[in-house]
């Protein structure tokens, strides 16, 4: 057996698939070439499997990855395989950290990992058991929302489905208690009320024709996003509305924006290179509009943001200004020097935009490190410190770089600070709304939970990096990241660099609105810095505010922010 598994995983294992051909379909293939592989090697035992639901009660030990009420069958084929040792089960741990880098993996543990592929809704999944050396790999697809239990390696069926009391709901009927759900969502949890400038009972009212019309001409799609556009005209980054669109298409176009004006900045597809579509050209118009005007009235508007600059960042970066439907053809205007030059492309759902690994470093000169984090997401995040910390230790200097890094764990920050003092830590203080019915039945107005901010004990179990370091963070730097630098700061640990953060940060209540449709998550804690310091509405000001230009990001010149942070390490 040992000498099958080798060579499964040695067919499997060599894919090195550079950063711009890692769309949906390079990914599919790796993780399906490694299910065929697994399934036609010798002694693999199969079963068809199918879950749904989201009761936990009814699921032992509750599930590794669902989604809403887990609406719809997810079903597959569960492989599994006797006698595989423990080295040969570390390389599909590896493999799937492989992936990881270009796809959102879970890694529950260093023998179970799974990763969803988006516009395909299907899930691979592996486990390793140690005790009995038997591997098991399953994978699975849903027309609905994904259910996966923890005891799929020996469960072939569940049902889990949870008693639906709207089981004869109307669908208008189903989007106005979506509306209601979201006005008496807010108006129970949300942390920033008193910042809200409109009247958001007349928004409520605003909005029930045209949810109600939407729903009555059988528009989910449309009532999600009459939803979303009245959730974030309350103007705060965690409170927003969400559902899973499989007919939001991305064009394999990134873009990013510098000094006014938006670039082509990764361009992943064949069909855009030979309509001469280059890294670096200037995007002029998207269908036919001017690309400012198309950003600001098609794609902010959706924007849940508490700040300019992250309704900036999340519109001109990346890959949310060319999305669209399926289907619909985007039709952009490019400059090249004084020449005008129009592409088209039809995004067909096959790509999808990549996740970088959450942690990379490299050697700068002079032995300064730089410690890029781009999220603070992956379940193996503080692994992945531990595996270069070594290398941070030899350094003399450290450069972090925030910049574009969205959040994720505001613990997996707090581990990296542990590192670098031996002095305790101390975070910011927080409220959180309350209510107590009896002083609204005395006309008095509600308490406020005011939260102490916590300590942070340094590690005494290894060395601590207590080199000068300095962090770099822009308007893309959000949520736990900016936890990250506001203790950073507060422990007089260096110098923040770059342009103002994207000010929000908080903990959302998570409320299902419409189940399968649409689901809003409600931000219910006000932070502060840990000197008192606001930063949520306006962002945390860098010590030296400086930012790229075309030069730095496309040419050769080197980026003004790392060197104006070399400057103050020397």
């Amino acid at each position: 057996m040992r000498k099958i598994i080798t060579a499964i995983m040695g067919a499997a294992l060599p894919f090195a698939i550079a950063a711009q051909e890692a769309d949906i379909n390079a990914i599919t293939v790796r993780l399906d070439s490694l299910y065929n592989a697994v399934l036609t090697a010798p002694g693999a035992e199969t079963c068809k499997v199918r879950y749904t639901g989201s009761d936990g009660a009814k699921a032992p030990g509750g599930f590794l990855w669902q989604r809403g009420l887990g609406k719809g069958w997810t079903q597959g084929l569960r492989i599994s395989l006797p006698d595989v040792s423990q080295n040969k089960a570390a390389e599909f741990d590896n493999f799937f950290q492989k992936i990881g880098r270009d796809n959102f993996v879970i890694r529950y543990n260093d023998h179970c990992s799974a990763t969803l592929i988006e516009p395909l809704n299907t899930i691979y999944v592996y486990d390793y058991d140690s005790a009995d050396s038997r591997l098991s790999f399953m994978k699975a697809t849903t027309t609905g929302e994904i259910c996966l239990p923890k005891v799929w390696t020996h469960c072939d069926s569940l049902d889990a489905t949870k008693h639906d009391p709207l089981a004869f709901a109307s669908r208008r009927e189903l989007a106005l208690l979506g509306l209601s759900r979201l006005w008496s969502g807010v108006r129970r949890n949300f942390a920033f009320m008193k910042r809200v400038r409109l009247d958001w009972d007349s928004l409520y009212v605003a909005n029930m024709e045209p949810v109600a019309d939407a729903a009555h001409n059988g528009d989910d799609e449309r009532v999600g996003e009459l939803l979303q556009l009245m959730a974030a005209r309350l103007g705060d980054g965690h409170t927003f509305v969400y559902g899973y669109d499989r007919n939001k298409c991305y064009t394999p176009l990134s873009t990013v924006i510098l000094d006014g004006r938006v670039y082509a900045d990764e361009v992943l597809s064949p069909a855009l290179e030979e309509q001469g579509i280059k890294h670096g050209m200037e995007l002029v118009s998207v269908n036919g509009i001017p690309v400012a005007e198309y950003g600001y009235t098609h794609v902010m508007p959706y924007i849940s943001s508490s700040t300019p600059q992250w309704s900036e960042h999340t519109a001109f970066n990346g890959y949310n200004l060319l999305a669209t439907k399926k289907g619909e053809t985007m039709r952009m205007t490019f400059r090249d020097g004084k020449t005008n030059l129009d592409a088209e492309y039809t995004p067909d759902g096959k790509f999808w935009p990549s996740s970088p690994r959450a942690i990379e470093f490299s050697l700068l000169k002079d032995k300064v490190g730089l410690l890029r984090i781009n999220n603070f997401m992956d379940a193996d995040f503080c692994q992945q410190f531990d595996n270069i910390y070594p290398s941070i230790l030899k350094t003399r200097a450290l450069i972090i770089d925030l910049r574009g890094n969205e959040g994720g764990n505001s613990g997996n920050g707090d581990y990296i600070l542990r590192h670098l003092t031996s002095d305790t830590i101390k975070t910011g203080q927080w409220t959180s709304p309350a209510y107590i019915p009896a002083f609204a039945s005395w006309g008095m107005d509600q308490p406020v939970h005011q939260g102490a901010g916590n300590t942070l004990p340094p590690f005494t179990d290894r060395p601590v990096f207590d080199r000068p370091a300095a962090i770099l963070v822009d308007g893309g730097t959000f949520s736990a990241a900016e936890d990250f630098t506001a203790a950073f700061r507060g422990m007089g640990r260096g110098m923040i660099v770059g342009t103002p953060t994207a000010g929000s940060t908080g903990n959302g209540v998570q409320i299902v609105l419409i189940p399968g449709v649409a689901y809003a998550n409600i931000c219910s804690k006000h932070d502060v810095a840990p000197d008192g310091t606001e930063f949520v509405g306006t962002g945390i000001k860098p010590d030296i505010e400086i930012r790229e230009n075309y030069d730095s990001y496309f040419g050769t010149a080197g980026s003004p922010v790392i060197k104006a942070a070399l400057r103050l390490l020397k």
